[in-house]
């Protein structure tokens, strides 16, 4: 079976609301380290090619441990709650966050450091979650389906 246009288009607009909000986190922060703090452009560039180097190593192993936990909360749940909790502590640990008091708001962070700690440490995490506990319930894997699916993917394919 083919997928017309807008079948594609549906497909792909998916993560359209992380990936817009990212990226506009993403924009401000350039401007953000070379602007206001003075970073070097390029020691930003090293940076940002770093974190890409990151990801290619730890997406897959990250993916693999997921896919092959076996648990009774599942296998994405474990991970999902555990995970969060412990970048939450290090990232904050790290970057020497102090909470906020009645008097004294962020004492020490930039409102744009404060926000893409946040931003990071929960909305994403949060948003991908409900996402993929509604479109497993909404459209589960297993079966006909399944079988439809993969039958799908293969003329695609081939195609």
């Amino acid at each position: 079976m083919k997928l017309t246009y807008w079948q594609k288009i549906l497909y792909a607009s998916g993560s359209l609301g992380v990936a817009l909000s990212y990226q506009a986190f993403a924009t401000y922060i350039q401007f953000f380290y070379i602007d206001i703090l003075g970073v070097k452009a390029s020691l930003v560039g090293i940076g940002w090619s770093i974190y890409g180097i990151w990801n290619a190593v730890n997406d897959p192993l990250a993916g693999y441990f997921s896919d092959n936990t076996r648990s009774r909360f599942g296998r994405r749940i474990p991970f999902a709650f555990t995970m969060q909790g412990i970048t939450t502590a290090v990232i904050l640990g790290l970057s020497g966050y102090v909470a906020s008091t009645a008097n004294n708001l962020y004492p020490t962070q930039p409102a744009p450091a404060v926000f893409g700690i946040r931003f990071m440490t929960s909305a994403i995490p949060i948003l991908a979650s409900v996402v993929v506990i509604w479109t497993l319930q909404r459209y589960p894997l297993h079966g006909e389906r399944l079988k439809s699916l993969r039958a799908k993917i293969a003329a695609l394919r081939s195609s």
